[in-house]
């Protein structure tokens, strides 16, 4: 993602690349939110693999036409039922704040 900020002829556009936006979000969820998950995937595994379908406009559905090595349909659908909404909306200041008052601790 790309912009020219407004009335700016020498200032350089700031650009967003996917990784980063990638690292960006999958941090704080992982600290955050906890899926209780048996066998070999992680919720790391779970938060990546939706991050990366959102960071390219994909969905559920085509995921693994594009990708290999990803969480499943199935598997993105059963873990992130397990999810309780009421405590996603209680942990959403700290989920979206988490860098933020990282940068304001270190000032």
């Amino acid at each position: 993602m790309s912009f020219q900020l407004p009335n700016s002829k020498n200032i350089p556009r700031v650009e967003l690349r996917s990784k980063e936006c990638i690292d960006t979000v999958l941090k704080p969820l992982t600290d955050n939110i906890k899926i209780k998950i048996n066998g070999s995937l992680t919720c790391k595994d779970i938060f990546h693999t939706t991050v990366c379908m959102a960071v390219d406009k994909g969905s559920v559905h085509s995921i693994s036409k594009h990708y290999q090595k990803v969480v499943c349909e199935t598997s993105i659908r059963h873990h992130f039922q397990k999810l309780d909404l009421d405590n996603l909306i209680r942990i959403n200041e700290k989920i979206l704040l988490q860098e933020a008052l990282k940068i304001l601790e270190k000032g």
